[in-house]
């Protein structure tokens, strides 16, 4: 195996180099996203955040006393950004984004247990790597500012149960997906009382006080908001229906859904792809959640380590690949999950990070510098979104077959119960 010079191997190493790497992505992409004017990264920022944080603050509260297309706490980074009134919250976002994630950068790389000092420092490198190809969007969006939320829930899981539970169950409240990884925690390790308890009294707080002030529809609008909505132009399902755009096929196009503000397929059978994907997505999670609970019923520590990270990868990849908005900010949910697996230390978790970090480039390249080439459609770009959905494909059944030979390698189940102490280390207790 190649070797890196020693030279190489120290400045790797060394945090001072990593944390120059990091915040020069922070602050390029933030130049990017402010001053890209021919890619236009901000429109959500100064299209929509903006208006929710007027409207919230003229007392239509969305969440609370209107229908909201997100959880309730997503309005937290939206106010947040008005804090100095709007006509500074583009530049007030970023400080935001970045000054998050910089925290999360800074308790990443604390040497505490069950860490070791050089994998929270390969770590960190990933998540840089992992923003540089992500490109505008890691700091552009609401999921934004979800990753160092999610970061620092899975490296505290093991030795701060309680506020990793808390982080996790806000994150989820800005946006759905740190769901996937609560209930991979919930069914594989013994924190699940934990986890859950936690959980409930936040979820009681957000909604309980949401109601007082709005009643219970505002604040569970988002649970039905996005049902009925078609497939999104950058979807896996929309990738047949963009190439028959582009081949000119009749009935095959793209139009501007000016009610959600985002672009649409259309074509034959669209309706039915679009009802069938959420069924779809739900067969992909429950078969991730139930390898996983076979797994746990083992109770074999020898595997324990590599479970925890590749059945949470494997249900935010279902969550990704399977969902008919595929909206490209979606990729940063896969920043948590990546860097537990290293932190752990889980076997032959290279290729499989890889291949994610393969599709996290590629989204960078269709959103947002050669997005307008989808109206009309390029067959370079729909090449390129067919290259991303093959890797995403790729990413979601190499984590699905190594869950299975997990599943099968045990051969008697063990009757010991590993304990979640920091001893435990990188074996992420399970109790079955």
């Amino acid at each position: 195996m190649y070797a890196a010079p020693r030279s190489v191997r120290h400045r790797l190493l060394d945090v001072r180099f990593l944390w120059i790497a990091f915040l020069g992505a922070q602050v390029l992409l933030t130049l990017i996203n402010i001053y890209g004017t021919k890619v236009n990264p901000i429109g959500d920022i100064k299209n929509v955040y903006i208006e929710w944080a007027r409207q919230a603050l003229s007392g239509n509260f969305p969440g609370v006393t209107v229908d909201f297309v997100y959880p309730v706490f997503a309005m937290a980074p939206v106010l947040l950004a008005a804090i100095f009134g709007l006509g500074r919250y583009i530049q007030m976002w970023f400080v935001m984004a970045v000054l998050l994630n910089c925290i999360g950068m800074a308790i990443l790389l604390r040497d505490e247990e069950p860490f070791s000092r050089d994998r929270r420092i390969m770590a960190g490198w990933v998540w840089t790597l992992l923003t540089y190809f992500l490109g505008p969007i890691a700091l552009s969006r609401i999921d934004s500012i979800t990753v160092p939320m999610a970061v620092v829930a899975v490296v505290w899981l093991s030795t701060r149960p309680r506020t990793a539970s808390a982080l996790l169950a806000l994150a989820t409240w800005i946006k759905i997906w740190p769901v996937a990884v609560i209930t991979i925690a919930l069914v594989s390790t013994t924190w699940r009382k934990t986890v859950f308890t936690v959980g409930a009294v936040v979820s009681a707080i957000l909604v309980g006080a949401s109601a007082i002030f709005g009643g219970f529809r505002p604040v569970l609008s988002f649970v039905t908001q996005q049902t009925g909505r078609s497939i999104q132009i950058e979807s896996t399902y929309a990738v047949l229906y963009n190439w028959g755009a582009v081949l000119r096929v009749p009935g095959f196009r793209s139009y501007y859904n000016r009610q959600i503000l985002t672009v649409e397929v259309a074509g034959p059978g669209v309706n039915f792809w679009a009802a069938a994907s959420t069924p779809i997505q739900a067969l992909a999670a429950f078969f991730v959640v139930g390898i996983t609970l076979l797994i746990v019923r083992q109770r074999r520590p020898d595997i324990l380590a590599q479970l925890l990270p590749l059945a949470t990868l494997g249900l935010v990849l279902a969550l990704i690949v399977f969902n008919k908005v595929g909206s490209p900010q979606f990729m940063c949910w896969l920043v948590a999950p990546l860097l537990l697996g290293v932190l752990m230390r889980t076997d032959d978790w290279f290729p499989i990070m890889f291949v994610c970090a393969g599709a996290t480039l590629l989204t960078q390249q269709i959103y947002p510098y050669f997005y307008s080439s989808f109206f009309p459609a390029s067959a370079w770009l729909v090449f390129l979104q067919s290259a991303k959905m093959v890797l995403l494909l790729i990413a979601f059944c190499m984590v699905s077959v190594r869950l299975v030979r997990l599943y099968r390698s045990g051969v008697q189940p063990a009757t010991a119960v590993v304990e979640s102490s920091p001893a435990a280390g990188r074996s992420a207790a399970v109790e079955g």
